[in-house]
Parts: structure tokens; sequence; C-alpha cells
């Protein structure tokens, strides 16, 4: 954004906070301006001779954003405002939290420029001891698209964030059809169990063994009209009407993965996964009725081998089978590093299953990086398929391309 932010302490555990501004697009600014401000109190902190062993976090915030109408068409609100609560409660092993979320009515092209009011609403709960972790995530979603800009579109000028309730998976063909969250509306929970198998047990083995399963499964909300006159989602009405608790027909996404890593000798780790989907690829990208649901399996192995104290290789295999879209794909990476500051990598995505023999492509990259501190120098060349990528949680449309990369990531 360019603006002003300032953050304000008035007394130990209560933290205020508060933003106004427009928000970068791209070289310029977006037309909207955007005001916020959040308030949280810390019991734990506010009164530490009674909250000793646990702890409740209370907030609340506003944002709103201005943005004069010049349509010909609609009576459009100029200040649209969002409210939202949060609670969280961490005692001992447990940590639970919630949070629900009001928007009044904005009209814009994400929603077909109806003029319901939206909300949404996220529940986490988890559990953690020694060697076992747990957590449970539930969410609805209904028109919350929220933009300093009614015109914007894709991912431009969003002012809220509404998280993924997905596993962010780090190997390629296991991202290769990542999940995006729905702002108009969905439903969804998401499991997740880690748990270490102790050392020196026939399971564990010497140094022990990590097994984590995570499943999520995401639906649509069930929407009607809101009298029978007017369509479901028909622009310049109030749109539809959708029960809080009624879970729409149509899926959008389901995974469940299971991945087991274990260090067999002080030279040799393997970590081993495998990954069912069920992808609707015409609702998360936006395609009509082209592509239909995608079904498919991942599996991946990825073995390292430490040669000296500071040179060490790795291999990954990954296969992804499906019957649909492009068909099946074939991985295959080995990797040298030369710690702390220098690694070689050569990889090669081979298409073999696609239906169309002409598009059966190798795509090949050799990439050298160097490493210093926290910045990363990536040298590479080579073919990039077209698709989504996912680098950081962040996830990208990226066009085919053929020849030499340059990437510099910094963090401080």
């Amino acid at each position: 954004m360019d603006g002003i932010r300032l953050k304000y302490e008035p007394l130990k555990g209560v933290y205020i906070k508060g933003v106004i501004g427009k928000q970068r697009y791209f070289m310029s600014s977006g037309s909207g301006v955007v005001r916020g401000l959040d308030l949280e109190f810390s019991l734990a902190d506010m009164f530490d001779s009674l909250f000793t062993k646990a702890n409740i976090i209370i907030g609340g915030g506003m944002i709103s954003k201005y943005q004069s109408d010049q349509d010909p068409i609609y009576k459009l609100p100029e200040n649209v405002a969002a409210f939202a609560g949060r609670l969280n409660l961490i005692t001992g092993k447990f940590n639970i939290g919630a949070e629900y979320a009001y928007k009044i009515n904005d009209p814009s092209a994400a929603n077909s420029y109806i003029y319901k009011d939206g909300e949404s609403f996220l529940f986490t709960a988890s559990y953690s001891t020694k060697g076992l972790g747990i957590l449970l995530t539930a969410k609805r979603v209904d028109n919350m698209d929220f933009r300093s800009d009614r015109t914007a579109s894709g991912s431009s000028l969003n002012i809220n964030y509404i998280p993924a309730i997905s596993k962010v998976h780090t190997y390629s063909l296991a991202a290769y059809y990542p999940y995006a969250t729905q702002p108009n509306g969905e439903m969804g929970i998401q499991g997740d169990i880690i748990y270490k198998i102790k050392r020196g047990s026939a399971l564990g083995g010497k140094y022990g063994t990590s097994i984590s399963i995570n499943y999520s499964n995401i639906f649509g909300i069930k929407r009607s009209a809101v009298n029978d006159t007017t369509a479901v989602g028909e622009s310049g009405t109030l749109g539809y009407k959708s029960n809080f608790f009624e879970i729409g027909e149509t899926k959008y996404f389901e995974d469940f993965n299971i991945n087991m890593s274990r260090r067999f000798t002080k030279k040799f780790k393997a970590a081993v996964s495998f990954m069912y989907f069920e992808y609707n690829k015409d609702v998360i990208q936006g395609f009509g009725n082209k592509y239909g649901t995608i079904y498919g399996n991942v599996g991946v192995a990825d073995l390292t081998l430490k040669l000296k104290p500071k040179n060490s290789i790795r291999v990954e295999l990954q296969h992804l089978y499906t019957e649909q879209d492009a068909g099946n794909w074939l991985m295959m990476l080995a990797e040298y590093t030369l710690a702390p500051h220098w690694f070689v990598a050569a990889f090669d995505e081979y298409n073999y299953g696609n239906e169309k023999s002409e598009k059966r492509f190798h795509y090949f990259t050799a990439q050298v990086g160097y490493k210093n501190k926290g910045n990363t120098f990536t040298l590479g060349y080579g073919r990039q398929r077209a698709g989504i990528f996912c680098v950081g949680g962040v996830c990208r449309n990226v066009p085919a391309s053929n020849g030499i990369t340059l990437a510099i990531t910094s963090s401080f």
C-alpha cells in the first residue's frame, strides 16, 4: 500500500493497529482508498498473575474501502465496510481459535454485481504433545470477494485474505493441481496428523520415523433463488439465499496424502509420499464447463545421501497418474550440494501420458545456484511447462517458455 500504518500498545497486552492508503497496482495505485482499524487484547499479558498456564486472545477489526460511483447502470455503494471478531484460547497442549467476518453488500465484477451481504467463518483446533500433533480446520465463505476496486479481477487488489484449508505441497507433481480459495462461496474441512515413531523401536529404527497424514474436502455452498421472479446470481439483485449450514452439491476439491520419512544411517535418509486428489478444474480455474473434475494419484520418493561432511546428493522420483486433462507425468531430479553455498540440479518432467502424441514433451531444466546468508542466486536453462506454479504458498499461472532464467531471492 501507499499510505500510513500505525501500531500502538497503550497498555500491556492491548494492541492497536490502523492503516489508510491506496493499494499498489503494479507500478501505479488502485482507484479505491482503504481504511482499517484493529484492536486486540491478550489476557495473559494484561493479567499475568491470573493466566499462568493459559491465554485468551480477543480481537476485532474493521476495514472499509471508498470508491466513487460512476456506473451508468447500477447505483453502487461508495463506502463498503467489513467487520470481524476473533477468539483464541491457548491452554496446555490445546489451541482453539475462531473468527467470523461480515461484509456489507459490495456489487463488483467478481460477484456479477449482486447486492448480497457477505460472511465467512473459520475455526481451528490443534493438539500438540511430544511426538504427536493434530490439527482440525473448518471454513465457510459466502460472497467475500473484497477489493479496493470493484472492477478488478483475477488476483488484483484483494483487501482480505482467506486461507485455503488444504495442504501446500512442496513436490512439483503433487502441486500440479493446487487448490485456490473460492471467495464467492465454499465450505470445507481439513485434518492433519503428525506422528513420530520412537527411536529404537521396530518401526522407528535407530533414528525414528515420522508419519504425516492430511485430508481436505471442499464443496460449494447451496444457493437458492431470492424469489420466483429472479434467477440465482442475477446482476442488480440480492443474488441468492444461502443457509449457513447447507453444503452445495458440487465438490471443488479433495486431497488425501500420507508422507513417511526416515533416516536409515548417518549418511542416508529417505521420504516417500502418496497423494489421491479430486480437482474441479472448471470451478477452481474458471473454465466454465470445459474440463470437469480431474482424478489423480501421485507417488514420490525422495532420497538423500551425504557423501562428505559438506557434500550430498539428492534424487527425486515422482509420478502423476490421471486419465483426465494432460494425462500421466513422470519427473526425475538430481541435485548435488556443496555446503554451505553452492548447488547444481537437473530435472526432467515428461508428459508421457498425453493422449496427443505430438504433445508428449520433455521439460528438461538444469540449474546452478549460490546461497549466502539470506540471499539465493539461481541461474538455469531449460523448458518450462505452462500451468499453475506455487512457491511459498503463492500460486500463479505461467505460460510455457524455453530459455535462460535468473532468479534472486532475499529474506531480511
